[in-house]
């Protein structure tokens, strides 16, 4: 399981840049969450299995640092795949502001903007800043 958890976090939603400095684009990001919630589904199964025979011999406890770790794991895909959406927001802002003019800029409304995407960002959950992704 150890195993998992090592290569979970090698997932390539983890970096905002493949091995050439190129951007990822949306589909490998999607494709690399979906596998990861199939792998982390058969992982979860496997685990209540375990955690099933555990019990039968009184082995309870030995099954919780699992258990934890899988509670993580998913806790970082819902995290990352926030921080993915905070990433196409913050696209989109960019991009809606240089389709303005300079004369229809509103210094005001582009500091407004610019704080909002500010703010999303930094209220991204512990749990996904260590990740090239977030930096």
């Amino acid at each position: 399981f150890f195993f998992f958890f090592f290569f979970f976090r090698k997932r390539k939603f983890w970096s905002y840049f493949d091995h050439n400095d190129a951007r990822l684009s949306k589909d490998i990001i999607e494709e690399s969450f979906s596998e990861a919630h199939a792998e982390l589904c058969s992982e979860s199964r496997l685990l209540d299995e375990n955690a099933y025979l555990c019990d039968i011999f009184g082995l309870k406890d030995q099954i919780i640092p699992c258990k934890d770790m899988v509670k993580e794991m998913k806790l970082d895909i819902s995290m990352m795949e926030q921080l993915w959406e905070i990433s196409k927001g913050l696209d989109r802002h960019v991009i809606s502001v240089e389709k303005r003019l300079w004369t229809e800029l509103d210094i005001e409304t582009l500091e407004d903007g610019a704080k909002a995407q500010l703010k999303s960002v930094k209220s991204s959950h512990k749990c996904v800043r260590w990740s090239a992704a977030f930096h």
